[in-house]
């Protein structure tokens, strides 16, 4: 394993609630009066990119068009969505490791830089909504321009719509519960705290590491055996 892919909110950022509060005072500001999620609840209404999450809110098609204006200009200047405990160390590390790490997300990349502070320039590649299409072209992207294989690359995501997207791409998938929309699921070994994904990123790495080792030393045995012969 060479290079982990990232989605944002709902896997290195605790965005939920900002983005609950930016429909709140949406709501009030279009004197709407919509019955919104109470804090907490977020996952309720939780979707991606935001004009979904708008729309599974309740907001009127007429007005999300405007909402999505304000949403792109006030958004970054006004939530201060932070990591979440634990995604600084865990960023750092993972480079140390050695891997490449991108990131992939419908969220725009003034509100990403925004919100991760200085672990945004630990990323050798950003794809967001305002760069790239879609989180598999995103993929596809950074494979080809690394040099990567399929094989090589893990992608890190929190919504059902982050599993597709890894499968449409054909790389490994691995799901947070602490996100935005994931739960936990019998025969799916999702991450549940931010220190089990660390966990398992590097184990992954190894145990990669590990069989790559043993196929090259199936190798060597076998040509010194046909070297004898």
């Amino acid at each position: 394993m060479k290079a982990i892919v990232f989605d944002v909110d709902g896997v290195l950022v605790d965005s939920l609630e900002p983005h609950v509060e930016f429909c709140r005072d949406m709501n009030k500001q279009f004197k709407l009066g919509l019955n919104l999620p109470k804090p907490g609840e977020g996952k309720l209404v939780a979707a991606t990119p935001m004009d979904n999450f708008l729309r599974r809110a309740g907001f009127p098609e007429k007005v999300i068009p405007e909402i999505m204006d304000i949403y792109t200009k006030q958004f970054s200047k006004k939530y201060f969505p932070k990591p979440f405990p634990g995604v600084p160390e865990l960023l750092l590390a993972l480079k140390k490791e050695g891997f490449s790490l991108a990131i992939a997300t419908s969220n725009f990349k003034a509100n990403v830089k925004q919100a991760l502070g200085k672990s945004f320039g630990l990323f050798d590649a950003v794809y967001a909504k305002d760069v790239h299409a879609s989180k598999v072209d995103a993929v596809n992207d950074f494979v080809k321009k690394r040099g990567l294989k399929k094989s090589e690359v893990l992608f890190v995501g929190d919504t059902k719509s982050d599993r597709s997207s890894a499968k449409k791409a054909g790389v490994k998938f691995i799901g947070v519960t602490y996100g935005w929309q994931l739960e936990k699921e019998k025969g799916r070994a999702h991450m549940h705290t931010v220190q089990g994904l660390l966990t398992r990123l590097v184990r992954e790495k190894k145990v990669v590491e590990a069989r790559r080792r043993r196929v090259v030393t199936k190798k060597v045995v076998k040509k010194k055996i046909k070297r004898r012969k």
